[in-house]
């Protein structure tokens, strides 16, 4: 895969990926990036990419994606001024499992006329997509789980959320990776 950013200007900026390999065995890896547009590449070969963040004490200018070695396929971006992928989806490592315990989202949009949707998709490792979860909210959505959710190993979860006006949207989600050996 390709680091580079949307900016010539962006050099000496370090960044920090988290990622699975083709067995779902998590993988990292720290770049420095020299010649913004340009890029480097990665050391690792990776299936998915959980998280990417900028770390060091360079800020970048531009748009930071991680692509494929051509660009034509965007991974991971991190939007300027943000320093980190602000996506909502996960996978979870070989050997763990997630346990869900709270998701919070909110929007600008306060009137039942705005409708907002919240829904849960999961991928299971060999491909099956299910929806988990659906439901319509206004202004905030909050769950917390008094038993936690279990997402097994090698599970891909992504959270959503669609509204019909141009409301600004926001999501936590929180949860414990546990190994599953300790249990």
């Amino acid at each position: 895969m390709r680091l580079y950013s949307s900016s010539a200007a962006d050099t000496n900026v370090t960044v920090f990926i988290e990622g699975l390999d083709a067995n779902f065995v998590p993988l990292t890896e720290t770049l420095l990036l020299n010649d913004g547009t340009t890029g480097v590449l990665t050391v690792n070969s990776y299936r998915r990419i959980n998280n990417m963040r900028v770390v060091g004490s360079v800020n970048p200018v531009g748009i930071l994606r991680l692509s494929s070695n051509d660009k034509a396929i965007t991974y991971a971006q991190i939007n300027i001024g943000v320093g980190k992928t602000q996506w909502s989806m996960y996978t979870v490592p070989a050997g763990h499992t997630f346990y869900l315990n709270r998701v919070t989202a909110a929007a600008s949009a306060t009137s039942a006329a705005k409708v907002l949707g919240y829904r849960v998709y999961q991928e299971s490792p060999t491909g099956l997509i299910s929806l988990l979860l659906q439901s319509p909210w206004i202004d905030t959505y909050e769950t917390n789980r008094v038993v936690p959710n279990p997402y097994p190993e090698k599970t891909s979860i992504q959270w959503q959320i669609t509204s019909d006006t141009n409301s600004q949207v926001g999501i936590r989600v929180e949860g414990l990776l546990i190994r599953n050996n300790l249990i």
